[in-house]
């Protein structure tokens, strides 16, 4: 599967990722979004992307493969204020095959430009 081969290069493991994944989801103030992206610049790694309100990635370049919806309607009426739970049980219901079906179309759809990320999150204005 691409997209594990992308988690390995960019995190080195898919638990290192989850855990960064994660540990952003739990740190963001209100409602908004964590996404895992292709990078906006060579589009050859991953990227971690956390946004307010109703903004996306796409404005600026990225190509998002998977997002966790952090808005309260996405879990207050099953979890309440626990959205530690909300973002563990959430993994358990990622399809990994639609996350690298979206992978493979970003890929060969996206136009490749030079540039190198590191993986780590990029907040929207704060820092996280």
């Amino acid at each position: 599967m691409q997209i594990l081969e992308m988690i390995e290069t960019t995190y080195g493991t898919a638990d290192i990722l989850i855990d960064r994944f994660s540990s952003i989801a739990t740190q963001v103030f209100g409602s908004g979004y964590v996404w895992l992206c292709l990078d906006n610049k060579g589009r050859t790694r991953l990227q971690l992307i956390h946004t307010t309100n109703q903004n996306t990635p796409l404005a600026d370049g990225y190509r998002p493969v998977l997002a966790i919806d952090l808005w309260e309607h996405a879990y207050y009426l099953q979890y309440q204020n626990k959205r530690t739970d909300y973002i563990t049980t959430w993994w358990q219901l990622v399809d990994w095959d639609r996350v690298n079906e979206l992978l493979v179309v970003w890929l060969e759809t996206s136009s490749v430009t030079d540039g190198d990320t590191d993986g780590e999150a990029v907040p929207e204005k704060e820092e996280l």
